[in-house]
């Protein structure tokens, strides 16, 4: 099971609070108080991460890339977004609840949809062996060593079949 330790999550609510202009002193609490936290501090916290993109060429076009977190990550977890025809980006919110200063959170456009492309009519193009072949060029793009892969709704689907296919490339899933 990935966790956040208390200490990134204070962290993070402590530099979200600052960017609000809402700072802490010791006048009003001490330092290593607890932090309250809302129950979606999702959107503020993202732009506290650093956020990178680029596109990865596949057989017919090409896969939007997004990735969080630190340039020499110890793992990696790849989120696989529901569908098929919606973009990656509603799984944004679970960002900084999966980064703990170690790892790159990474997600994708499926081919076919949102940012990424494929130019082909091929019912084979959009089939499980052409999502699968794109999960490995991402994870072999991006990732540091076993990854971990978190899927929803279809993202799920690809997440299993891929665990029959590459296994021995998952840290968990």
């Amino acid at each position: 099971v990935m966790s956040v330790g208390q200490d990134r999550r204070a962290e993070i609510a402590r530099a979200l609070r600052a960017k609000r202009g809402h700072v802490s002193g010791p006048e009003t609490a001490p330092r290593d108080a607890p932090v309250r936290e809302s129950a979606c501090m999702c959107p503020p916290v993202l732009q506290l991460l650093t956020m990178d993109e680029r596109t990865i060429p596949i057989d017919c076009g090409s896969i939007y890339v997004r990735w969080w977190g630190s340039g020499g990550p110890v793992e990696t977890v790849v989120l696989l977004h529901g569908g098929p025809g919606i973009s990656e980006r509603y799984m944004e919110p679970v960002v900084p609840f999966l980064d703990n200063g170690r790892r790159r959170i990474v997600s994708f456009d499926r081919r076919g949809t949102g940012r990424s492309r494929c130019d082909s009519d091929d019912p084979a193009h959009f089939g499980l062996d052409a999502q699968a072949a794109d999960l490995t060029r991402v994870i072999d793009e991006l990732a540091a060593g076993p990854v971990h892969l978190l899927g929803h709704s279809w993202g799920g689907i690809l997440v299993m079949d891929y665990a029959g296919r590459h296994g021995d490339r998952l840290a968990s899933i």
